[in-house]
């Protein structure tokens, strides 16, 4: 059970108010707005909402995955699909494009494959290349390109980890804390948001 000061009270409460502005300006799709909003309401003593709100920032989070040659792939229907290229990476001199399905990696089908499947596929070891079979949107032609992979995208995977940390917090009946036990952390509550459950 939570005692909770009535000047800590409003902080928090402006602070999930925030949470939902930036939640609206993201039109509840970013996770870290969610991710956000589920940790102010986590502080307020809250974890049934925190729980919905970091579930749902879990699910936006894992439905796209990049990968270490500089295309970030969802699951459109049955196939995995490119939505969009990573910071540094250029679409324009790319011989895949926005839209391309990906059929195969080395000569592999993988049109009936999970996301994730097709990801650790095309991950690698720097420097080594690997070969993609894609098709461009409105068009049965499949042409094959090869590309180098770059620096695997670790932080991403880091911060899937993380939400599942604070999902796992919020369960257990407390909020996250990002520290050794022992230490305190009042800044948690800046990363703000909510997501399209009713408060």
């Amino acid at each position: 059970m939570f005692i909770i000061f009535p000047d800590c009270l409003q902080v928090l409460i402006n602070t999930i108010n925030l949470a939902k502005i930036a939640c609206d300006l993201t039109e509840y799709a970013d996770a870290y707005c969610l991710s956000g909003l589920a940790a102010a309401h986590a502080e307020l003593g809250d974890f049934k909402k925190a729980i919905e709100w970091q579930e749902k920032a879990i699910d936006i989070a894992t439905s796209f995955q990049p990968t270490c040659v500089g295309i970030v792939l969802s699951k459109i229907g049955q196939s995995v699909t490119v939505t969009n290229f990573l910071p540094g990476s250029d679409e324009d001199s790319s011989q895949v494009k926005t839209g391309d399905v990906i059929v195969a990696i080395g000569g592999l089908d993988m049109q009936e494959m999970s996301l994730k499947e097709v990801v650790d596929a095309i991950d690698g070891p720097k420097d080594t290349e690997v070969a993609l079979t894609v098709r461009h949107p409105g068009q049965a032609n499949r042409k094959t390109v090869t590309l180098t992979r770059g620096e695997p995208k670790a932080e991403y995977k880091e911060a899937i980890d993380e939400f599942g940390k604070q999902l796992e917090a919020y369960r257990s009946g407390k909020p996250y804390r990002d520290e050794p036990e022992g230490k305190s952390n009042n800044n948690n509550l800046t990363q703000g948001s909510d997501a399209g459950l009713e408060d």
